[in-house]
C-alpha cells in the first residue's frame, strides 16, 4: 500500500518551517552582522572555527536526533502516545549518561584542540564543550517534536533561541572583542534551547500520558531493540553528514590564512541561507519518509514535492544573489567584505547542490539505505584532498566544493535509485484500539 502525503499539509508544514527558518536565520545573520563589525577579521575567523568545532562534536546529537525522529514518527503514525512516553523515558536516561561522559572526554582533550587549531584561548574550546552538553539534551526533545510533526513549537523555540543569541551577542561584543566572548552568546542560547523544549515537552498532552514508572510495553521493547541494532549505522551516517557540513571551514582554517578563513566563512554563511531554507523542506519530509519506510516508492508525491520546492527556492535565491550581490554583502558584513560579492553567485550554486545532496542523503537514511555513508565518506576524502591542493583563493575553494558536492549528489541519487533495500523494521503488532 502506497503511503501518500496531502500536498496541502506538506506545504503548510513547509511554510511554517520556512518562516521559522527565515526568522531564525535573520536573527542569526544579525548576530554575525554585529559581531563581524565589533571584532577583528582574525577573531571572526576564530569564531567561525569554534562554531564549526561545536557542529563537529554535535555528531552524537545528530545521530540521536535521527534515531528519535525515525522511531517517534513510527509511534506518531499509530498515534501511540503511551508508548511514545515510555520510549522517551528509556531514551532520556541513556542520553544524560552519554552527554556527561562525552563532556568529560572533550574537556580532557580540549588543550590539545586549542593548540592544534591555533586558537587564542582555551576558554573558547571549553565553552564549545558546555554547548555540546546542553545541546545534546535539547536535541532529544527536538527529535520527539519533529517526529510528531509539531513544527510550530519547534520553530517557535528555534526563533526564541536565535533572538537570545543575537541579544547576548550584541551586549557581549559592546564590551569584549574576542571570539570567546562572542561564543558565550551561543552557549547561553543553547541553554535556552534546552529549557524551552523541556518546558514544552512537559506540558504537551501527547507526551505525558504514561506513568514514568510504568514498565515498557512489548512494542517499545521491540522499537528499542531495532534502534539498538541500527544505532551504529545511524552514528556513522550522522558523522559523515556533520563532517560534510562543517569540515570545510576547519580545513580552510588549517590550510589557509586566518583572513582567508574569515572571508570564506562570510561567503559560506550568506550562501548557506539557501541550504537552511531548503533544510526546512527536508525537515518536513524526513518524518513522513521515515514512517513510510520501505513501502514508500520513489514515484510518490512526497519526492516530487520535495524536488519542486528545493529547485524553486534555490532558483530564486541564485538570481537574487547574482543581481544584488554587492548590496547583500555590504548589508550583511560591511564595506570590508564587499570585494567578495563577485563570488556570491558561485557559492550560491554550491549551496544548491549541497541542498540536493542532503535531500537524497536523508531519503537514503529514512529508507535505511546506509550505503550512502560510503558515498558521503568519499566526498569527505575528496574535499580534504581537493582543499589541500587548491586553497590559495576563494574561487579555487568554491570550485573544489562544487565538484565534490556534485559527485556526492549524483552518486547518492544513483544509490537511491539502484540499490533495493530489504525492509529494516519488522512489522509491529499494535493492540486493537491503540490510541
Amino acid at each position: 500500500m502506497l503511503i501518500k502525503i496531502p500536498a496541502l499539509k506538506f506545504f503548510k508544514n513547509s511554510l511554517i518551517t520556512i518562516i521559522g527558518t527565515l526568522a531564525g536565520g535573520f536573527l542569526g545573520y544579525l548576530f554575525h552582522f554585529v559581531v563581524s563589525r565589533k571584532i577583528s577579521v582574525e577573531q571572526y575567523g576564530e569564531l567561525q572555527t569554534l562554531m564549526s568545532l561545536a557542529s563537529v562534536i554535535g555528531i552524537f546529537g545528530l545521530a540521536i536526533s535521527f534515531l528519535i525522529i525515525k522511531y517517534s514518527a513510527i509511534l506518531a503514525k499509530q498515534n501511540d502516545r503511551i508508548n511514545n512516553r515510555l520510549f522517551y523515558e528509556l531514551i532520556i536516561k541513556k542520553i544524560i549518561k552519554l552527554s556527561l561522559i562525552l563532556f568529560i572526554i572533550f574537556l580532557a582533550i580540549s588543550p590539545l584542540i586549542t593548540n592544534q587549531l591555533g586558537l587564542s584561548s582555551w576558554w573558547g574550546v571549553f565553552s564549545v564543550g558546555l554547548f555540546g552538553l546542553v545541546s545534546l539534551l535539547a536535541i532529544v526533545y527536538n527529535g520527539f517534536f519533529t517526529g510528531w510533526e509539531k513544527f510550530t513549537k519547534v520553530n517557535l523555540v528555534n526563533v526564541s533561541v536565535a533572538l537570545t543569541k543575537f541579544i547576548l551577542g550584541l551586549i557581549l561584543t559592546l564590551y569584549f572583542f574576542q571570539a570567546t566572548s562572542a561564543f558565550l552568546a551561543i552557549l547561553f542560547s543553547g541553554l535556552v534551547n534546552w529549557l524551552l523544549f523541556y518546558s514544552l515537552f512537559k506540558t504537551d498532552h501527547d507526551f505525558n500520558l504514561a506513568d514514568r514508572n510504568q514498565p515498557a510495553t512489548a512494542e517499545v521493547r521491540q522499537l528499542i531493540k531495532q534502534a539498538q541494532a541500527e544505532i551504529g549505522s545511524i552514528f556513522i551516517f550522522s558523522l559523515v553528514v556533520t563532517l560534510i557540513s562543517n569540515l570545510d571551514i576547519i580545513l580552510v582554517k588549517y590550510y589557509a590564512t586566518a583572513e582567508t578563513t574569515a572571508y570564506y566563512g562570510a561567503l559560506s554563511i550568506i550562501s548557506k541561507i539557501i541550504y537552511w531554507v531548503n533544510g526546512a523542506v527536508i525537515a518536513v519530509v524526513l518524518p513522513r519518509v521515515c514512517s513510510g519506510g520501505d513501502k514508500l516508492k520513489r514515484s510518490s508525491q512526497i519526492f516530487k514535492l520535495s524536488y519542486l520546492a528545493i529547485i524553486g527556492i534555490s532558483s530564486v535565491a541564485i538570481i537574487g544573489y547574482s543581481l544584488l550581490n554587492k548590496f547583500i554583502m555590504n548589508l550583511s558584513f560591511g564595506v570590508k567584505y564587499v570585494g567578495l560579492s563577485d563570488y556570491l553567485w558561485l557559492y550560491s550554486i554550491v549551496a544548491t547542490v549541497f541542498s540536493l545532496l542532503m535531500l537524497e542523503a536523508n531519503f537514503a537514511y529514512a529508507k535505511a539505505n546506509y550505503f550512502v555513508s560510503y558515498v558521503l565518506s568519499a566526498v569527505i576524502v575528496f574535499m580534504t584532498i581537493g582543499l589541500y591542493f587548491y586553497h590559495t583563493d576563494l574561487e579555487q575553494i568554491a570550485w573544489v566544493m562544487l565538484a565534490v558536492f556534485s559527485f556526492g549528489y549524483l552518486a547518492t541519487l544513483i544509490a537511491n535509485l539502484v540499490i533495493k533495500q530489504k525492509p529494516q523494521l519488522e512489522e509491529i503488532e499494535w493492540p486493537e484500539g491503540q490510541i
